[in-house]
């Protein structure tokens, strides 16, 4: 952008040029207030040469908005495992349950007051949960306790080893449990190294109670993909839907459930011989004070016990992510028809819309003139002249002009003129920092545009009740594994059980005009589909974006896992990681990165080959 020195010398000398006078001429020879007006015309061709460039900022940030999905480019929020015992046995979780936790988050403005942030999470299924509990394991020669939930305490070590490839569960049951339905597993494995070798051997292992084989499903206890025909007709304008798929597809691999239901009778609580023998009273003591199921999961023999030494097994462990259910009650007048959604926290999507007379409202896609009666949809922009995006800029200017109004007027002197200068610029200080503690250019705040199905009969007492959903974008990133959350409203779930299991990730907030362009790059390179070394060379970029300073993609070989296959081929895709340390992010962040490229690739790739991840 030119400065307004270079314009003022530029018309100096195109002024010289035309009045003829040369260039060591110029400073001397023009009258004081001729000089003075140049000076004034090149302070506003800067104003209006910024103004321009402001103007094509936004213009192609508005069409990459519109050329762009917005699932790639819009807020995503963190997602994490969530591990929780209901009071009921058998019980439906709801979409609506939410959980709570706080965040300290560092305050660069006051080091003293830490900014304390409320982060919620709530289910993607209404998945079908247990009373019981998963309170022991054993494997090799060794009998442990999770009563704590994430830790292993050891209870016995034998010097003799039970048969290879094969691991207990000890699963309690409280009185007055009749049913174990489609009963769940999560399972973690804590060592990066082995995660390839367990998920695929997992495939493969036989679950048994009492030496009866009980048939099992990779995947959820309940449908992932389910066609809501009301959703259909009624609320065709819904993304929080995509995301609930999208995490539930990343994670589904890890999770197992039993096809059958386990009826409880005395049968089930027998002591197997096998861990009898191994750990004698050690495992009886555990049964004579508890009723406890144990369940046999009997892998290929190739796999080692050592293996078992880094894999965690959970029931009532469920994927979440960073979402918060917020309910309005407005009124709207006869000629306007919107209501503003105001948050704190970035606007997720619209949940529903219902008016006090009783009826439900059909959100559907915004477009221009398919509103009909009794439907509502939701815009970003374009609602009034001044949406806050536009109100923070015009405070920034004003901020920039009363400094050069205030330094201006110090020519003037006196001290009544210098306090009130003083003055100014500690109230615009105080105002600018105000504005960047409150991250008022943060983001704008949708509009829900109705219109009324009664409108002939409304008046003054009539109101909208408006649910929709917020996230905290890359805040609710980092949250550490046994983080412990309240049931906010419920009484469903013991309190002390609510915890995280796994870090949570994947929390991004609107990306910048630089990320946009490289998302509607790959878009436009690739069109949702990986063909070539060039695409995924493109897909990578756009995924990692600056935690990265190279991509190689190369042809390779590795010794495939199961035991029926040597060498198979391999696309490699070796990445350079970025090591600057305004670059780097946490080993748990990274290596979601990593699983979830490896994911989208599997997707949307049609190489019949293999990926395979080399980090330099």
């Amino acid at each position: 952008m030119d400065t307004q020195e270079k314009i003022k010398d530029r018309i100096l000398r195109r002024a010289a040029q035309t009045w003829g006078y040369t260039d060591s001429e110029l400073e001397t020879s023009f009258d004081p207030i001729v000089a003075l007006l140049l000076e004034a015309c090149a302070s506003e061709l800067e104003k209006i040469s910024a103004e321009l460039n402001n103007s094509r900022s936004r213009i192609i940030e508005r069409l990459l908005e519109i050329m762009s999905p917005e699932i790639n480019t819009g807020i995503i929020p963190a997602r994490s495992i969530l591990h929780l015992e209901p009071i009921e046995n058998n019980f439906t979780i709801s979409l609506e349950h939410q959980f709570r936790c706080k965040k300290t988050i560092q305050n660069i403005y006051d080091p003293l007051q830490p900014i304390v942030k409320d982060i919620y999470f709530g289910t993607t299924l209404p998945f079908i949960l247990t009373k019981a509990k998963l309170d022991y394991i054993a494997f090799g020669n060794s009998l442990y306790s999770l009563k704590r939930t994430i830790h292993k305490d050891p209870i016995a070590k034998e010097s003799r080893f039970m048969k290879p490839g094969s691991l207990w569960l000890g699963i309690t049951c409280p009185d007055g449990v009749d049913k174990l339905e489609k009963l769940m597993f999560f399972t973690d494995v804590r060592n990066i190294s082995q995660r390839e070798i367990f998920y695929n051997y997992l495939k493969q292992a036989k679950f048994y109670i009492n030496n009866q084989e009980i048939p099992y499903k990779e995947g959820f206890n309940v449908e992932n993909y389910t066609i809501d025909i009301d959703a259909v007709v009624n609320k065709n304008y819904n993304k929080i839907n995509q995301l609930y798929t999208d995490v539930n597809n990343f994670y589904s691999d890890k999770f197992l459930h039993f096809t059958q239901d386990i009826i409880i009778k005395d049968e089930v609580f027998k002591v197997p011989d096998e861990l009898v023998d191994l750990f004698g009273s050690n495992v009886t003591k555990i049964n004579d004070a508890e009723n406890v199921i144990w369940i046999q999961i009997q892998f290929p023999e190739v796999v080692i016990n050592d293996a078992f030494e880094n894999v965690m097994f959970y029931i009532n462990a469920i994927p979440v992510i960073n979402k918060r259910l917020l309910t309005q009650n407005q009124t709207i007048g006869s000629f306007i028809n919107y209501i503003p959604l105001a948050s704190e926290d970035i606007f997720l999507d619209l949940e529903s819309i219902n008016d006090s007379r009783g009826y439900q409202y059909h959100i559907k896609e915004f477009s221009e003139g398919n509103l009909d009666i009794g439907d509502a949809t939701l815009r970003h922009t374009g609602v009034t002249r001044f949406d806050e995006r536009n109100a923070s800029e015009l405070i920034q200017y004003l901020i920039e002009l009363l400094k050069d109004e205030s330094a201006s007027f110090t020519v003037i002197g006196g001290d009544f003129i210098d306090g009130t200068i003083k003055e100014i610029n500690k109230s615009i200080a105080t105002l600018e920092q105000h504005i960047k503690e409150k991250k008022f250019t943060k983001s704008n705040f949708p509009y829900a545009i109705i219109r009324p199905k009664s409108a002939a009969i409304k008046n003054d007492n009539d109101f909208f009740t408006i649910s929709y959903w917020v996230t905290n974008g890359e805040e609710a990133n980092d949250m550490k594994v046994g983080t412990h959350l309240d049931g906010i409203g419920t009484s469903d779930f013991n309190q002390d059980s609510i915890m995280l299991i796994n870090t949570s990730v994947g929390g991004k907030s609107r990306m910048d005009t630089k990320g946009k362009i490289d998302s509607y790059r790959e878009a436009l390179l690739t069109r949702g589909r990986i063909v070539t070394f060039a695409d995924i060379k493109t897909f990578c970029q756009n995924h990692f974006k600056f935690t990265i300073t190279g991509v190689e993609i190369r042809k390779g070989t590795k010794i495939d896992t199961s035991t029926n296959k040597g060498f198979v081929r391999t696309i490699d895709i070796i990445l350079e990681r970025n090591l600057t340390p305004d670059s780097t992010i946490t080993d748990f962040e990274w290596q979601y990165l990593c699983d979830n490229m490896l994911y989208k690739l599997d997707k949307v790739s049609s190489n019949i080959y293999p990926y395979r991840l080399l980090i330099k």
